[in-house]
C-alpha cells in the first residue's frame, strides 16, 4: 500500500469532538506485515483535548520491488531543549542498489507505549551494494520531560532501484569549529571532476569513538550547476544534537562527508561568472560582514544572483569559513545590484589568518 491517510479526531471528556485533520503516515508505501508511525501536530489552543481516534481512510495499492535496509550504529539523545534525536546509519548489506523512499522514527516509555513519532530530517537516499550512509530523525520531546522514555524503534521503506553510474567528485578535508551562537559548521570544498555540470547534495555525519553516528546533517550546495572543473565551497550547520547540547562536540571522534545520488543529477541550468566591486568587509566579535556589488557584464540580462564569502586558511590552504546570499532580482547588462553576506566564524577568529575571495553567479530570465 501507499498513500495511507488516517483521519484523527480529537474528543473532550464528553466525547464532543473538538478537532478533525487526515494526514499521511511517516513511510511511503507499506508491504504486508509492515508497520508505520503517524504523527498529527495541532496548532489550535485545545485546553479541553482528552482522547483521540485515528481511522484508516485511504491508500491506494502499488508494486514494488522492497529492499532490505540495515540499520547500524545508532543512538538516541536527548538535547538540552528537551528534544530527542535519533541517528544512526543505514547499510545495504544486499546486492542490489536501493532507494531509501521513507525512514521514521519512535520512541516508547517503560511501558511499551508510543511517546513520539516523526520521519526523518536528514538520510542518505541512495546506497550501492556495501555503502552506507548517515541519517538523523528528531523529534519534539514530550512536555513532560523525556525522563519516562527508554527506547525506541527506526522504520524503513526501501525499493531496489536501478544503479547510478559513479559520481566523479573529489572532497576535501573539512574544518569544523562552534560559532559565537554555539552552532556547529563543517567546512570544506568539493570539486567536479566529471564531464558532466552537476547539481550536487551531500550528507555529512558526526561518530563518537565507537562509531556510532551521533549526529547528521545535509546540503546542497549554493552553485546549483557546478561545471567540470569547478569546486564550491561547502557549509554543514543545520543539524540537531550538536547545537543544543552543551559539551556535545566532546563526543564526536571523526567525522563523514558524502554524495548523495538521488538527489545529485546532471543539468542543463547555465550559470554565469560575475564579479563585484566596491568590496568591503568589516569583522566584530559576533562575525563578519561582507558588502559590495554584483557586477552584470554577461552581455544579458540576469534575474538571480548567488554571492559566495569564502576565508581560505594562509598556512593549510583550507577553506576555513564560508557563507552565501542569493539575490532575485534582475539586474540589467552593465548595471549593478548591492549585495550582504555574513559570516559566522568561531569565538576569537583571526583574521589576518586567511585570505577572502568571493563567487557570484548569475543565471538568465
Amino acid at each position: 500500500m501507499d498513500n495511507v491517510e488516517v483521519e484523527v479526531e480529537i474528543f473532550d471528556a464528553n466525547d464532543v469532538s473538538l478537532y478533525v485533520d487526515t494526514i499521511y503516515i511517516d513511510l511511503y508505501s507499506l508491504a504486508p506485515g509492515e508497520t508505520s508511525p503517524f504523527s498529527l501536530y495541532v496548532f489550535d489552543d485545545l485546553p479541553d483535548a482528552d482522547n483521540f481516534v485515528a481511522t484508516v481512510v485511504g491508500n491506494s495499492v502499488t508494486d514494488v520491488e522492497r529492499a532490505i535496509v540495515d540499520v547500524a550504529n545508532s543512538v538516541m539523545t536527548f538535547d538540552d531543549n528537551g528534544n530527542i534525536h535519533l541517528t544512526g546509519e543505514l547499510v545495504n548489506n544486499t546486492n542490489q542498489p536501493l532507494n531509501v523512499y521513507g525512514l521514521a522514527g519512535a520512541v516508547f516509555n517503560a511501558n511499551g507505549e508510543l511517546q513520539v513519532a516523526e520521519a526523518y530530517n536528514v538520510s542518505i537516499r541512495y546506497l550501492d551494494p556495501g555503502q552506507s550512509g548517515p541519517f538523523r530523525i528528531t523529534m519534539t520531546g514530550p512536555k513532560a520531560g523525556t525522563a519516562d522514555i527508554t527506547d525506541f524503534v527506526i522504520y524503513t521503506d526501501a525499493e531496489v532501484t536501478a544503479p547510478v553510474a559513479p559520481i566523479n567528485v573529489t572532497i576535501s578535508d573539512a574544518v569544523n569549529y562552534m560559532d559565537t551562537f554555539d552552532n556547529l559548521h563543517l567546512v570544506g570544498q568539493i570539486t567536479n571532476d566529471s564531464d558532466k555540470v552537476l547539481s550536487i547534495y551531500m550528507v555529512a555525519g558526526l561518530y563518537d569513538a565507537s562509531g556510532n553516528v551521533i549526529d547528521a546533517a545535509s546540503l546542497t550546495l549554493p552553485i546549483n550547476a557546478l561545471k567540470p572543473g569547478e569546486f564550491s565551497p561547502y557549509d554543514f550547520d543545520f543539524w540537531g544534537a550538536a547545537d543544543s547540547t552543551a559539551g556535545f562536540l566532546d563526543r564526536a571522534a571523526e567525522y563523514s562527508v558524502q554524495v548523495d545520488a538521488y538527489w545529485t543529477w546532471e543539468t542543463t541550468t547555465v550559470l554565469l561568472d560575475l564579479t563585484t566591486a566596491n568590496d568591503t568587509n568589516d569583522f566584530d566579535s559576533f562575525g563578519g560582514t561582507f558588502t559590495g556589488q554584483v557586477v552584470n557584464n554577461s552581455g544579458g540580462p540576469v534575474d538571480s544572483v548567488v554571492v559566495i564569502v569564502y576565508l581560505v586558511d594562509k598556512e593549510s590552504g583550507l577553506i576555513v569559513v564560508t557563507d552565501y546570499r542569493y539575490l532575485f532580482e534582475e539586474i540589467a547588462d552593465g548595471a549593478t545590484l548591492d549585495y550582504t553576506v555574513y559570516l559566522d566564524p568561531e569565538e576569537g577568529f583571526d583574521v589576518n589568518s586567511a585570505e577572502y575571495y568571493i563567487i557570484v553567479k548569475g543565471e538568465r530570465p
